[in-house]
């Protein structure tokens, strides 16, 4: 019998992705205008109106075919759906604050994995669902996210 929460341990220590978390405050960027509208183009909220926080996190990205779901199914562990990418974060202080409606990109890396200086951002993904992943004893230990790419 497989242990899933020994193999995402292993996954995350061994074989992690990197993701460039961005997580929206609840502060309004001063690109507004007056029509109660936030700038398209403003640089630093990228048109959202919203100022965000951002970190580097590990975590493991699968992307979940439309020919294994060929439509949205109820697992025991959450929601999946077809032709999105389901991302495991292990829980800690930041990765708790992530929430539906946050952005993730993933960045680009060296031959040795390391993340290149300045970071390059590669595909950006919006997160449209969150759940605990419970493990052995019903202790959340992983974030799941299912995230569907957005246009850069």
């Amino acid at each position: 019998m497989i242990n899933l929460n020994k193999e995402l341990k292993i996954i995350l220590k061994k074989h992690y992705d990197y993701a460039l978390v961005r997580i929206l405050t609840n502060n309004k960027c001063s690109c507004w205008r007056v029509g109660n509208t936030p700038d398209p183009k403003c640089p630093r909220c990228e048109g959202l109106g919203w100022l965000y926080r951002e970190f580097i996190e590990r975590c493991k990205i699968f992307m979940i075919d439309s020919q294994v779901v060929s439509h949205m199914q109820d697992f025991e562990y959450g929601k999946t759906y077809s032709n999105t990418y389901t991302v495991y974060f292990p829980i800690n202080y930041n990765t708790r604050n992530i929430k539906e409606s946050d952005f993730l990109y993933t960045v680009k890396v060296d031959n040795t994995g390391k993340i290149l200086n300045p970071i390059v951002r590669l595909k950006k993904f919006e997160i449209t669902d969150m759940l605990e992943f419970k493990c052995c004893g019903g202790k959340p230990e992983f974030i799941k996210a299912l995230t569907k790419p957005v246009p850069v």
